[in-house]
């Protein structure tokens, strides 16, 4: 409570008590105390903040790019950050003329980076800070500029966002502020420029919706519908950009026919590759989705075949035991040899 509001609560007290007694006395204790404020308010009182306490991701050393196929969504990780600074937020107290503007709280900025996924990316659709919409697109990677756009957010700052191509060039903004920057080629990213980062001293959680589907000449079909990817492209991708095949290590064909087929199938993916796993358990994944294998051809080429009803009975390929080219021998192990296993489940366990 601030004095006015104490004298006006005692002098309305004491006015209140000659006029009514005690019953006027708490009467007029309020009514003082009211006009009090009015005339002498409280002022907040909100310290200044200490840039040193800004609450951001820290970066970790080691961390695997993420890799995207197909529309997906993504956090991604602080890679640069710098220049935290804040603005004070003022209002007028009440009092005669208006009363004098008081600090009631602070706007806080950061200048920030955050690594999303290898490029290059195709479509960036919209931003996401927390559950809210921040911007929504749609911008393609024939928008950009030496690799990247600039979005505008109002009464936020601005967003450099780049694709991940190969030729792009560093942030000027980050060589700015700390007299070097890397063009970071290859790499999906953006650059928030000295950006409003809300009312706390924290920064939130940005999620970037994005496609990305890479194409090669075996196959022209690498989208299904507007959003998703070509399981067939997305397994070539694989095999080829991570596995280090080699596009004569591949057959095309098989993988053009598969694309076919899937694109008339409506049969598309979507993955966030984001978890650090082997690649042979994506590789089974998409194998499993569309219900397919890779296999060895008698030309040594990793091939893709999909198992659908297309084949007659009659055109398969009969193994008998006249194509067998040596006799194969069955010995059983002996005692010493054998493993045993005996497994109990327990159902009731009790103190005996």
């Amino acid at each position: 409570m601030s004095i006015g509001g104490i004298a006006g609560t005692v002098v309305g007290g004491a006015i209140g008590y000659i006029i009514g007694g005690p019953a006027g006395m708490m009467i007029g204790a309020g009514i003082g105390m009211a006009a009090g404020m009015v005339v002498d308010p409280v002022e907040p009182d909100v310290a200044k903040p200490d840039p040193a306490q800004l609450a951001a991701p820290t970066a970790v050393e080691g961390v695997p790019v993420a890799e995207a196929l197909g529309t997906v969504q993504l956090s991604g990780g602080f890679i640069w950050y710098c220049c935290p600074r804040s603005e004070e937020e003022k209002e007028r107290a009440g009092g005669k003329g208006g009363g004098k503007k008081v600090v009631t709280g602070y706007r806080y900025y950061l200048s920030f980076a955050v690594g999303l996924c290898r490029g290059p990316a195709d479509v960036l659709y919209c931003i996401y800070e927390g559950d809210d919409l921040l911007w929504e697109g749609p911008l393609s990677i024939g928008d950009a500029t030496q690799g990247h756009v600039t979005i505008s957010v109002e009464d936020r700052g601005e967003i450099d966002f780049y694709f991940g191509t190969t030729d792009q060039i560093a942030n000027s903004f980050m060589h700015e502020k700390t007299g070097y920057a890397l063009p970071y080629k290859g790499l999906c990213y953006a650059v928030f420029r000295d950006f409003m980062i809300g009312r706390y001293n924290r920064v939130g959680a940005f999620r970037f919706i994005l496609k990305k589907r890479p194409g090669y000449a075996f196959s022209a079909v690498q989208d299904i519908g507007d959003y998703n990817y070509n399981p067939a492209h997305a397994l070539y991708h694989l095999l080829v950009a991570d596995a280090g095949l080699s596009s004569d290590q591949v057959d095309g064909q098989s993988f053009g026919d598969a694309a076919d087929t899937l694109l008339a199938e409506g049969l598309g993916i979507s993955i966030p590759m984001e978890r650090e796993r082997p690649l042979i358990r994506y590789i089974e994944s998409i194998c499993r989705h569309i219900r397919a294998c890779l296999y060895v051809n008698a030309a040594g080429q990793t091939a893709l075949r999909l198992y659908r009803k297309d084949v007659a009975m009659e055109d398969m390929l009969v193994i008998s035991e006249n194509d067998v080219l040596e006799e194969i021998g069955l010995e059983r192990r002996n005692m010493i040899e054998a493993e045993n296993e005996v497994q109990v489940r327990t159902t009731t366990i009790t103190a005996e």
